[in-house]
């Protein structure tokens, strides 16, 4: 009867590894998709855009003594900070927008869990056929 589980115990372990690794060799391939564990919501450019319009029109009229004329010159340069870092923030992310595709980082970590999950599964498919093989032996 032992004999019986371990050559079961073995074939499951081999399928399990053998299951992994052509599902990775998929994959890799391009032939499927990573499961996609992680999504990315990508901002549209003319949304900011919209933004940026609208807050341009709220701000016609005013010039900028008259935006920051009861502020405290502690206040006003914690405002010019913020607006300063706002636009370094902005810059930034329409370069890197322009350097790398938008969804390559969720592609990665998709990939990443994938190899992390085909590693746990050959690894536990070879437990069970070295449990398996024993069983055969005894």
């Amino acid at each position: 009867m032992s004999k019986v589980v371990g050559w079961i115990l073995l074939i499951a372990g081999a399928l399990m590894i053998f299951w992994g690794v052509f599902a990775s060799y998929d994959i890799f391939m391009g032939k499927k998709q990573a499961p996609m564990v992680f999504t990315s919501s990508t901002i549209n450019e003319e949304a900011v855009e919209t933004t940026d319009n609208n807050k341009k029109a709220a701000d016609t009229g005013k010039t900028d003594l008259e935006k920051y004329k009861n502020i405290d010159p502690q206040n006003l340069q914690n405002v010019q900070t913020d607006q300063m870092q706002n636009l370094v923030a902005e810059s930034l992310t329409k370069q890197l927008g322009k350097m790398m595709p938008a969804d390559s980082i969720t592609k990665i970590m998709n990939l990443s869990s994938w190899s992390m999950f085909v590693f746990i599964l050959i690894y536990a498919g070879s437990k069970i056929a070295s449990l398996g093989i024993k069983l055969v032996k005894d």
